[in-house]
């Protein structure tokens, strides 16, 4: 699925309110995506890298970026983040769906200190990318 960063204004005005609608669909499947495989994969002390794996098996790279920055950016006042994510995620570009309030619609609901982890692992496999 195609990510339309558009605002809904601009998709009902270009007749494309249903990519729009499919996108964030998509989007919030991939956060469904990512949160299911951490929680699958996690023993309690660490965090399977097999996990990377299986999310983007499944999702974009491109929407699993826009999860996890969207992610950091409701967060902004949680200390379990590193600043080296928090860097990376301030570059990735936000769909207008994914911004402002309704930016918790699209959050994971991983706890922090494990998500951070998986950041990091994403982080990598981009660089390798």
């Amino acid at each position: 699925m195609e990510i339309y960063y558009g605002t809904a204004a601009e998709a009902r005005q270009a007749g494309a309110l249903d990519m729009y609608r499919g996108s964030a669909e998509a989007l919030r499947k991939t956060r469904d995506n990512i949160d299911a495989e951490i929680s699958a994969s996690f023993d309690g002390w660490r965090l399977d890298r097999r996990c990377m794996d299986n999310v983007l098996q499944d999702c974009s790279a491109e929407a699993v970026a826009i999860i996890l920055a969207a992610t950091l950016a409701s967060r902004a006042h949680d200390g379990r983040f590193s600043q080296a994510g928090r860097t990376w995620a301030a570059g990735v570009r936000l769909p207008e769906a994914v911004s402002g309030d309704r930016c918790c619609w699209f959050e994971c609901r991983t706890h922090s200190a494990i998500l951070d982890g998986f950041i990091n692992m994403f982080r990598r496999r981009q660089a390798e990318m």
